[in-house]
């Protein structure tokens, strides 16, 4: 099995299912973001970008994440506060228990990449479609989640730096086949989306599946790189504010 499709078949549908869409209204229009659900202590986050959070926000659930869904076939999350670091644009939103998959503590990883890849989950709002129940009208949108997979380029103790993707792979399902697709120019709705390693140590008698979570996406260029920041930083904000 090749990587991309062992990903595809074994590890996204449990990565998507932590990652839901942020959306916040901004100059009458809504944007579409991306968060992270961690579980800390038995309290429950969302964790996301600075940027993602800071107007009228809102966190929604789709009962089967792996599904295109509409607004209105899915469940808002109740958001009890949120809170941003002082210089970094990453950030994060308490809300009531989900009720669904939480990444735990113990799945923040704190080292610093060495190899291999790491894959990106979000919400991009190149996948976005309208829909007009009344012609003219837009009445919903539906929203998927997209993932893209990259290197690291240079790590520091606040920005991980990786390669931006030029071509991708995009799978059809009617035929079960891979082919290169184009990456879109600007894949608006990854911010605040998650930054996933997968790791495979080998046991006595088994293979065991690690996921750990590396970053939180926030920022990128047309030319070469994506940019996020460590989730050790995050973690430490919520150490500051006596949440963890």
């Amino acid at each position: 099995m090749d990587e991309d499709r062992e990903f595809y078949t074994l590890h996204l549908p449990y990565l998507i299912s932590y990652v839901v869409p942020v959306l916040q209204s901004k100059k009458r229009r809504v944007e579409v973001g991306s968060g992270v659900l961690v579980n800390a202590g038995g309290r429950h986050f969302v964790a996301t970008a600075k940027h993602c959070i800071d107007a009228d926000v809102q966190v929604i659930r789709s009962t089967n994440p792996l599904q295109r869904a509409g607004t209105k076939g899915t469940r808002a999350l109740h958001i009890i506060a949120r809170d941003w670091h002082d210089t970094l644009d990453v950030g994060y939103l308490e809300i009531a228990d989900p009720e669904c998959a939480e990444l735990s503590w113990d799945q923040m990883c704190n080292d610093r990449i060495v190899s291999g890849l790491v894959q990106f989950v979000g919400y991009p709002e190149v996948l976005v479609e309208a829909i007009e129940t009344i012609p003219g009208k837009l009445t919903d949108v539906s929203l998927a989640a997209g993932t893209f997979a990259t290197w690291l380029k240079e790590e520091t103790d606040d920005r991980m730096t990786f390669c931006y993707p030029k071509i991708g792979r995009k799978y059809d399902e009617a035929t079960g086949t891979w082919y290169e697709n184009p990456f879109p120019k600007s894949p608006r709705g990854f911010s605040g989306g998650a930054c996933f390693g997968v790791a495979k140590p080998l046991g006595r008698h088994i293979t065991q599946v690690e996921y750990k979570l590396l970053a939180i996406q926030y920022a990128w260029n047309e030319r070469d790189s994506v940019f996020a920041v460590p989730v050790k930083r995050w973690c430490e904000l919520l150490t500051e504010r006596g949440l963890a």
